[in-house]
């Protein structure tokens, strides 16, 4: 293989490793994103629980 063809690779796999990161990034701020609502909601959730059972 020439130092050609390496460096190609070499770059090729540095392109496939930036989209993964890319891929990556995006998974980790939507996971930090549904937390913050699970979060938000779970909190109202619980409120509505406890007041339905006082209202029967």
């Amino acid at each position: 293989m020439t130092t050609k063809e390496k460096d190609i690779l070499i770059e090729i796999m540095r392109q496939n490793i930036a989209e993964k990161e890319k891929y990556i990034y995006g998974l980790i701020r939507e996971n930090i994103k549904l937390k913050g609502k699970r979060h938000t909601n779970k909190g109202g959730l619980d409120h509505e629980k406890s007041e339905k059972p006082n209202s029967l």
